[in-house]
């Protein structure tokens, strides 16, 4: 028997835990404007089956930076 125990999972965090595992992408160190640009390389905010459809982005640090804009 080995060190790892066994748990059972959902299909959505096992996909979750692929796609993090397959994505190296340094997102923490990305720019604001980075960020946007590659939200709009995804077409998110255009593709009706993605998050944000019909909106433009300004991406802030922090929910009290929105408040704050």
């Amino acid at each position: 028997m080995g060190w790892k125990s066994t748990i059972e999972i959902t299909r959505k965090e096992a996909i979750q835990a692929i796609i993090s595992s397959l994505d190296k992408t340094p997102y923490d160190k990305m720019t604001n404007e980075q960020l946007e640009d590659m939200m709009y390389q995804l077409d998110i905010g255009d593709d009706l089956n993605k998050p944000y459809y019909g909106h433009n982005f300004i991406i802030r640090n922090s929910e009290e930076d929105i408040d704050n804009s």
